[in-house]
């Protein structure tokens, strides 16, 4: 089975960058994976909008998305993990992981490096937890997390990965939580980002970040 994976992540860039082409392939390696994201999706979008907003209230969850508009391709995946070059040891944090695409492509082409991914939808944590321990990706981990809780901040970490996570108020929050633990631990962090209008401007009204473009994320 990981010769398959392996296989079908060796081939990603046989494909156009582009995520209506990628969108079958995606499914496969999902299969290969393991991770039944469709029927994790198919359940959460069954939920009325009442329910969603018991369980999460004003929390942006994409529910009634199908999974071609709510997964990020793993070529995104292969771009930015090839950019970022990160060293053995290094931990990278998902703020929102979803069905832990992220986590698990890295735990299977960079074992050395250590992934950590929050997400509120339960879900979608228990299924992506699921995957990678039966792929046995010992430092590939993932947490049930409600990211505006003002208890809780994200470990210092040197890569932080997001995409479209939260809504606008609680992206504002976790700025402000990874500035505070950057400096409290003396810890320098690379924040990639893909990001919608809100934090578009929440960027700009908050100074203090070098920012390039990394195909369609930013850091």
């Amino acid at each position: 089975r990981l010769e398959i994976v392996k296989t079908l992540l060796a081939r990603l860039n046989d494909f156009p960058k582009d995520w209506q082409p990628q969108t079958r392939y995606d499914q496969l390696i999902d299969e290969a994976f393991g991770l039944k994201a469709s029927k994790v999706t198919d359940e959460l979008n069954k939920l009325s909008q009442k329910e969603i907003e018991e369980r999460y209230g004003d929390e942006l969850v994409w529910s009634g998305f199908g999974n071609r508009n709510l997964l990020t391709p793993y070529f995104e995946f292969k771009n930015i993990v090839e950019k970022l070059a990160p060293k053995p040891g290094t931990l990278m944090v998902d703020l929102g992981s979803g069905l832990g695409r992220q986590g698990i492509y890295l735990g299977l082409t960079h074992p050395e490096v250590r992934f950590h991914g929050y997400e509120i939808v339960e879900e979608r944590v228990a299924e992506s937890s699921r995957a990678a321990q039966d792929l046995g990706l010992s430092n590939t981990r993932f947490s049930r997390q409600d990211l505006s809780d003002t208890q809780f901040k994200p470990e210092a970490a040197d890569f932080y990965y997001a995409f479209n996570p939260v809504s606008g108020a609680t992206f504002l929050k976790i700025m402000n939580d990874l500035r505070e633990q950057s400096v409290k631990h003396n810890k320098p962090f690379t924040l990639v980002l893909a990001f919608s209008k809100d934090v578009d401007q929440i960027l700009r009204d908050n100074t203090g970040f070098e920012e390039k473009k990394i195909g369609r994320a930013h850091v």
